[in-house]
């Protein structure tokens, strides 16, 4: 049955990653919930506090479907995906979990994005990017990409600067269509440490750390359904999903299940073209560390007030910022509060719209997993 409480936005939306993990810290303790930590041992926060990886643990230890629930894979974006976590302990979800059924909620498995108001980790790596094959050498390409990096980004930021990136992707869809430079702006990326969607070149340490967190609670798992909370994509506080099991196996036709099929469906393509083919994904990792178990699920998106190019835009401005930008440049603060607002807004509306919405979301998905078999 899904939760009547108010919807507490004060409480559950935090100004800084130090109050969004203390309260989900708290909110876990009071609902009776397991707590590991994973301190990250080489970097702190802005505060000089430390910054890590929470996991909250409810139902049976060795429950064989679980319900798995991940924020904060693009740093900032935790801003939103740490309340709805609260939310559901603080409203009893744990209480409702179905017989047999277990959670594991990750906080801020990118605790260096999140407490540094950066999309990427420590190392410009977009982590839901990064869970590739780095052993073997052979990272994806993207040569689409190669050709806009110089444009993305500029040495200088201005309108300037911006108007010649707009020509040079509308240059590239006019020349090899709409849904190339889609797929080559978002798919990621692995020979441009300075760019956006960078995957990196080694294994970060949170993809480390999320290997750790599977190993040790998803071992007796035989289900495991995931659900990345992210932000960026879709119309102002609605929710759109983005499966990434194989569309019409059994695995994707289970995540239909739960949200229905035409809802689901809708988020294979982007603006009317099939949406990029994505590397590197949390998902993905999980589904390479839980070999054993059956893992299905989705990244859910809020939509922000910007369009799809204005959130492009806040990408770009989150890497001049870190590469480019001059020391002591007047417009800092205002252009990392642009970043902020680009993908965790601060109306109190949208907020509202994204709890309430994030509450059946979290209801359809848990009860569908007691019925998963």
């Amino acid at each position: 049955m899904l939760p009547l409480e108010p919807l507490d936005i004060a409480g559950t939306f935090a100004p800084t990653y130090a109050v969004a993990r203390a309260r989900f810290k708290d909110a876990a303790r009071a609902a009776g919930g397991t707590l590991d930590a994973h301190v990250h041992d080489s970097h702190r926060g802005p505060d000089g506090g430390e910054i890590a990886i929470d996991v909250a643990r409810f139902g049976p230890e060795k429950a064989e479907t679980v319900f798995m629930a991940i924020c904060g894979t693009h740093g900032l974006e935790g801003y939103c995906g740490s309340p709805v976590l609260i939310d559901w302990m603080r409203t009893g979800g744990a209480k409702r979990l179905p017989k047999g059924v277990g959670a594991l909620l990750v906080h801020a498995i990118n605790p260096w994005g999140f407490a540094h108001n950066s999309r990427t980790t420590e190392s410009n790596v977009d982590l839901n990017r990064n869970f590739v094959d780095h052993e073997g050498g052979k990272r994806p390409e993207n040569a689409g990409y190669a050709t806009l990096h110089d444009a993305i980004c500029p040495a200088e930021w201005s309108d300037a600067s911006r108007a010649a990136y707009e020509r040079a992707a509308l240059a590239t869809a006019k020349e090899k269509g709409e849904g190339f430079l889609i797929d080559s702006l978002f798919r990621g990326q692995y020979a441009h440490p300075d760019g956006v969607f960078y995957g990196g070149t080694k294994r970060e340490w949170s993809n480390r750390k999320l290997e750790e967190i599977c190993g040790t609670h998803l071992k007796h798992a035989r289900r495991v359904g995931v659900l990345d909370w992210h932000t960026g994509i879709g119309k102002p506080g609605e929710p759109v999903i983005l499966t990434f099991n194989t569309a019409g196996d059994g695995l994707y036709e289970q995540v239909c299940s739960w949200w229905g099929k035409d809802f689901v469906d809708a988020g294979l393509f982007v603006k009317g073209v099939p949406r990029p083919r994505y590397t590197g994904l949390v998902f993905q990792g999980v589904q390479q560390f839980a070999k054993h178990a059956q893992v299905a699920g989705a990244v859910i998106e809020f939509g922000t007030k910007v369009e799809r190019m204005d959130t492009f835009h806040a990408l770009r401005l989150d890497v001049w910022l870190k590469f480019k930008a001059p020391k002591g440049d007047p417009r800092r603060a205002a252009f990392e509060t642009e970043v902020r607002e680009a993908f965790s807004l601060s109306d109190p509306g949208w907020q509202r719209m994204v709890l309430g919405q994030a509450r059946l979301l979290h209801e359809q998905m848990v009860q569908g997993l007691g019925r998963w078999r």
